[in-house]
């Protein structure tokens, strides 16, 4: 299956989202459709939204073919480690951020023609890059050949597996190719620079993090200027009390759902505070130390993985 992602994306595949999720502006405007083995995430119009827009996809090991990005500024697209295939594609057009992290590739493609960064750590056989724009395009793992084409503007920064790792191609325009490894024969024309050598090269450390449907047990104290609440969770997500203090101008009240979720809320004429939440896929801390804490994922009919 192949991954297109749009502007200003909002989707969890495999999740059934109940009615009142499907009455936020993100559902309302968020689109989505699968042609001939593509999955095609896009948005109707402009979103405005305050919360994190999140896209979580799930597929078998073997069933990643390639991904697209096409975006704006803002928008990251993670591949996350566990694919294992012939042959994958990643292009990314716009300026938006897509890493692939942790992939098994016999052959791997990256196209990056836009302004954004396109950066692939993993163990690939051989591998090919265009970088054509105005971005940077990261490619390390590779244990046979590169074969690279840039133009433009591009960066293109290349840390091969191995020094036997052989690097072709050409470099035009004003762009660059570096490597730390290997060996490299790519061409430079006009003001193209080639083969520059690098002692070392880091690609951008892109970390996701699961944050909706969490079962949450165990003791929390969290203080604030002046003032301090205690929350305890009995498991399951479904069922929490609290105390509090208003020494700081701090007040704490916590409530919970039928569905399984619960909400902790806090107000503060200081301005601290802290928030539990586990519905509306948040979980952040202010302020607070755990005792006997535990965190899991929650299992029920909304979180399900998709073919």
């Amino acid at each position: 299956m192949k991954v297109i992602a749009g502007v200003c994306l909002l989707a969890l595949v495999g999740v059934a989202a109940s009615a009142a999720d499907k009455s936020l502006p993100a559902f309302t405007s968020i689109t989505s459709s699968v042609s001939n083995g593509v999955l095609s995430l896009s948005s109707k119009g402009s979103l405005a939204t305050q919360e994190a827009v999140k896209v979580i996809v799930s597929l078998p090991a073997s069933k990643l073919a390639g991904v697209t990005l096409q975006s704006a500024a803002g928008i990251t697209v993670i591949v996350s480690q566990g694919f294992n295939v012939a042959s994958l594609t990643a292009t990314s057009q716009g300026s938006g951020q897509l890493a692939l992290t942790g992939i098994k590739a016999n052959s791997l493609k990256l196209v990056n023609g836009g302004t954004g960064t396109l950066g692939f750590v993993g163990t690939v056989g051989a591998a090919t890059v265009q970088a054509t724009g105005t971005g940077t395009t990261y490619l390390a793992g590779v244990t046979k050949s590169i074969a690279v084409t840039a133009d433009g503007t591009a960066t293109v920064l290349l840390k091969p597996a191995s020094g036997n790792v052989a690097i072709t191609g050409t470099a035009g325009g004003i762009s660059s190719v570096s490597y730390t490894q290997g060996k490299c024969s790519v061409s430079a024309s006009g003001l193209g620079r080639a083969c520059e050598k690098a002692a070392t090269i880091t690609p951008p450390v892109v970390k996701a993090y699961w944050s909706c449907g969490l079962q949450l047990s165990g003791s929390f104290t969290c203080s604030t200027s002046g003032g301090s609440s205690t929350t305890s969770s009995t498991g399951g997500g479904s069922s929490f009390s609290s105390s509090s203090s208003s020494g700081g101008g701090s007040s704490y009240s916590s409530s919970s759902s039928s569905n399984g979720g619960s909400t902790t809320s806090s107000s503060s004429g200081d301005g601290g505070g802290t928030t539990l939440t586990t519905n509306t896929g948040k979980l952040s801390t202010l302020s607070c130390k755990a005792s006997n804490a535990d965190l899991k994922m929650k299992t029920d009919s909304r979180v399900s993985a998709a073919g």
